[in-house]
Order: C-alpha cells, then structure tokens, then sequence
C-alpha cells in the first residue's frame, strides 16, 4: 500500500492594505471557527502573542466560564505557595 502525504494550506485572512489587518482577519476567521468546538464563548482576554497590552500572562488563567480575576495570578500563586525547607533555609 502506496502512501501520500499531502500539505493543504487555507488562506484565512488576507487585507490588501496591510500585513497586520490580514493577521486580524485570520485571527478572528480561525476564532470563529473555534466556536462550535467550545462550550464557552471565547474570552475576551484572549489576544494575540507579542502584542502591546501585555495580556499574556492572562490568557493562562482563563476560567471556563470567562470570569475575570482582578490583579496578578502569579502574585495570587506566590500567596498560597508552601514554603519548603529550602526555602526557609533561604530567608533565615
């Protein structure tokens, strides 16, 4: 038995005014069709990587039902962590 591999590659967003608004238009095609795989509406914290506003880190602690937590997760984490022995070796 013969077998193939075959590349299909979809354009899904394209602008004939610039790279970013054919990035944009990809993101939200790619998004849209996300939609029906999920049992929640996307977040509104999802953004893009590199992007400006710094959202990043956000997009790791997103609930299923897209509730917004206030301040750092991280900090939060920091906050609930147990010190272990090392720790307190450390800060003595």
């Amino acid at each position: 038995m013969v077998e193939s591999v075959y590349k299909v590659i979809e354009l899904v967003g394209t602008s004939t005014e610039s790279w970013e608004k054919a990035a944009a238009a990809a993101f939200a095609e790619v998004r849209k069709r996300l939609i029906p795989y999920d049992s929640t509406s996307p977040s509104p914290r999802l953004g893009r990587y590199g992007a400006t506003d710094g959202r990043e880190y956000q997009q790791y602690f997103l609930a299923d039902d897209n509730h917004t937590e206030t301040g750092c997760p991280f900090a939060r984490l920091a906050q609930n962590k147990t010190p272990t022995a090392k720790d307190r070796e450390q800060a003595a």
